[in-house]
């Protein structure tokens, strides 16, 4: 992987933590599935 890949993985591994932090533990599943979904683009 490329260094700038690995950086907007970490970006978007944040975003996701905040999102989760902010709507609360029952969205912690949607925010897995856009992780996944963004590891399978990368």
């Amino acid at each position: 992987m490329s260094r700038r890949n690995i950086a907007i993985l970490l970006v978007a591994i944040v975003v996701a933590m905040a999102l989760v932090y902010w709507l609360g533990p029952e969205s912690s599943n949607e925010a897995r599935a856009f992780l996944r979904a963004l590891k399978s683009a990368l």
